[in-house]
């Protein structure tokens, strides 16, 4: 069973009444609740706010969000980026276009370079500095850069065995 409350007999009293404080004053919304705003600018002069006085360790909704974007960023930017491989040689560079390279050994030009034969890759060359199986490898020849396993230049020297 609920009971209703009989608003008939309330005593309320008028607007702006002050209360003993003098800070607050009333304001009557609805005749069951009494609401009090705040009278005067608070610390950040601001009028209406909330009437507790912020202390050194308030935070409010604004500077949580603004510290959590500050952490992740800062924790995005700590974190380390895994170093790319060395690039690989291009066809159209300078040194590779002079030596012949192409970067499948059936492609290679057979008028241009009659010396080359199929059975010829990078892997299969003493400079090759890759490990058997590695799709590509380093060449001191092209210094920096990767060369294609299956690549074949003129500057081809058989391993030996």
């Amino acid at each position: 069973m609920s009971r209703a409350l009989d608003t008939s007999q309330a005593q309320f009293p008028p607007v702006g009444t002050d209360f003993p404080t003098g800070l607050c004053t009333q304001t009557q919304a609805h005749p069951l609740r009494v609401q009090r705003r705040h009278e005067g600018p608070d610390t950040f002069g601001r009028y209406g706010s909330h009437p507790r006085k912020p202390t050194m360790f308030t935070t409010t909704r604004r500077i949580f969000l603004l510290q959590i974007a500050a952490t992740s960023t800062a924790a995005l930017a700590a974190t380390p980026v895994p170093p790319a491989g060395p690039a690989m040689v291009s066809e159209k560079d300078s040194t590779a276009s002079a030596l012949g390279y192409v970067a499948d050994t059936s492609k290679a030009d057979q008028k241009k370079f009659p010396q080359h034969a199929a059975a010829q890759k990078c892997s299969a060359c003493a400079l090759y500095q890759g490990k058997a199986g590695d799709a590509a490898g380093a060449c001191p020849i092209f210094a920096g850069k990767q060369v294609a396993a299956s690549g074949w230049c003129s500057s081809f020297v058989k391993k030996t065995a």
